[in-house]
């Protein structure tokens, strides 16, 4: 993994092996060798009077443990899909782990196919046909050619070129890194009960602050101090929980566990200030799990909060 420093130019690898433009000016990422061929290319036709001894390859440490993900497509502090039965949204977040470039779901180098798909989703057959048919209702997911896809406006594998996601951002639509690893884990790890609960922390996924992970109302603000944090009682009445059952609330969403490099992580950790009620809490979202932002230093220390503390 690698990283090409150039003025402000920034290439840096991640799991989706190719050479593309991201939303950030000049970002390119690159994975292999032949990558790095490419994006010497890249950079020969965009800017021809680039000095050769000005393209530097250096190890991309910051990138190199968040693992492969997918893109999520979504509107800005929103409820994340609200017509989705819970564990229908968790199901959903899961399968779309498994997407590929060519828009489709993948184990490998193996298509998962209809017939299987009960079988990723450990569900029995009434459920299965019960939540097929909801996401081909609502044009979430549909097969062609033997193969299962996602819409591709709300899912993506790879490359998002910068204009579009320009447009998106004219409309109020926003791009998230949903990590693979964690949010497999987590699934699978779950019981038939807390596939419900875990559809919380993507259903608040647009409230997240793009930059910090901080649960608040005002998600693109990037002045840290000038953020307006959600607590959980104003969690719950957006997710549509009894906000005088928070303290119950409080427990469900700590519960959720995954292991990174070793390490049992929560999905999501509480700020109590003086006032110890549950509902007063403030929140963050694990980064491992989901993180929109270019700078991981700014959530590098809540990677640091496991389930041991």
């Amino acid at each position: 993994m690698y990283l090409l420093i150039y003025e402000n130019v920034h290439i840096v690898s991640n799991d989706t092996g190719e050479v593309f433009e991201s939303y950030l000016d000049g970002v390119i990422y690159v994975q292999t060798e032949k990558e790095k061929e490419l994006a010497r290319k890249h950079f020969k036709e965009k800017i021809p009077e680039l000095p050769p001894g000005e393209v530097k390859f250096a190890p991309a440490k910051e990138y190199e443990k968040r693992g492969g993900f997918i893109w999520n497509i979504h509107d800005n502090a929103k409820i994340l899909y609200p017509e989705l039965r819970p564990a229908s949204l968790t199901r959903l977040m899961f399968l779309a782990t498994f997407l590929c470039y060519d828009g489709y779901l993948r184990d490998g180098r193996n298509p998962i196919l209809r017939n299987t798909l009960g079988l990723y989703l450990n569900v029995g057959r009434r459920e299965y046909f019960r939540f097929w048919s909801e996401m081909t209702s609502l044009g979430l997911m549909y097969e062609k050619d033997g193969k299962i896809y996602l819409n591709e406006d709300m899912f993506v594998k790879g490359s998002i070129c910068k204009d579009k996601i320009r447009d998106l951002a004219d409309k109020g639509v926003y791009i998230t890194r949903i990590y693979s690893a964690a949010v497999r884990e987590l699934y699978r790890s779950a019981t038939p009960s807390s596939i419900k609960t875990l559809s919380y922390l993507f259903r608040i996924l647009p409230y997240v602050n793009r930059e910090y992970n901080i649960c608040c109302f005002d998600p693109l603000e990037t002045d840290i101090r000038a953020l307006t944090p959600m607590t959980l009682g104003d969690f719950a009445d957006v997710v549509g929980y009894d906000r005088s059952s928070a303290s119950r609330l409080a427990k469900i969403l700590h519960t959720p566990v995954f292991e990174i490099d070793g390490k049992q992580m929560n999905a999501m950790r509480y700020v109590a200030a003086n006032d110890t009620k549950a509902e007063t809490y403030g929140m963050f979202i694990n980064p491992r799990i989901y993180y929109a932002g270019s700078d991981w230093s700014k959530v590098e220390v809540l990677c640091g909060f496991n389930s041991a503390t």
